[in-house]
């Protein structure tokens, strides 16, 4: 009877420290995929040179990176989502108005539990010029995506300014606290953003950080972003007291 338990044991020990180790290999493989996406991401951010090469890189490592994560409907992920976070590298190719150039390391977004979340880029104009653009959205369960609806669009100028806190400043631009300056012309689809619906799908995200591909009415390209979580303050080009 010894002798059988010491082999049962034996082998409850074997099986056991293999799925130790499978289970260690999968965390490893997690980690060196994320440190490796983000590495890339980080490097090649402010270069819009070479997105579809980037794009091919990244792509194989984020559909595996997606495999170490439970598919669920998006709406019951608004608890991780909800937040502030900075666009480290995306393909998306954005108009920008005359004269002016976003600036691709102040690229922000902030969503909230309540609906709506607001995407946020710094933009250098002429003669030290510089001003933030915010873009407003609403966002609606549509099952492992988010549908969304771009509803308006404002700016800010002014001196440099600090943020301590982006999400604080959303609420104070929702609660009119801060008024946004509108963007003059037509804002309307398909001259402007706003009207224009797309789908948003998170395809990889933890407390730290957010892989979303999305796509809307402008052209129907499903774009990839890395973003990563914004923790303290955030430094802008504009102030908010006009």
């Amino acid at each position: 009877m010894r002798k059988l338990f010491g082999i049962g044991a034996l082998c409850v020990g074997l099986v056991t420290s293999g799925y130790a180790l499978g289970h260690d290999e999968d965390t490893n493989r997690l980690e060196e995929l994320k440190s490796t996406i983000l590495d890339i991401a980080i490097e090649n951010g402010l270069n819009r040179d070479n997105l579809p090469e980037v794009r091919m890189i990244l792509d194989p490592l984020v559909k595996e990176l997606a495999t170490f994560r439970n598919a669920r409907p998006a709406v019951e992920e608004i608890d991780l989502l909800e937040g502030s976070w900075k666009e480290v590298w995306a393909d998306d190719i954005e108009p920008e108005r005359p004269g002016f150039v976003t600036d691709r390391d102040g690229v922000y977004q902030v969503v909230t539990d309540q609906g709506y979340f607001y995407n946020i880029g710094q933009q250098d104009g002429p003669q030290g010029l510089s001003a933030t653009g915010y873009l407003r959205g609403q966002y609606s369960d549509a099952g492992i995506n988010l549908a969304t609806e771009f509803t308006r669009v404002g700016l800010l100028f002014g001196s440099i300014d600090t943020v301590e806190n982006l999400k604080d400043q959303i609420l104070a631009i929702e609660s009119g606290e801060i008024s946004l300056i509108e963007v003059p012309g037509n804002s309307q689809f398909p001259n402007g953003p706003i009207g224009a619906t797309g789908l948003l799908r998170n395809l990889y995200i933890d407390q730290n950080l957010r892989i979303a591909t999305g796509s809307n009415d402008a052209d129907g390209i499903q774009d990839l972003y890395v973003l990563t979580r914004v923790v303290g303050p955030v430094r802008f080009q504009t102030q908010t007291e006009m």
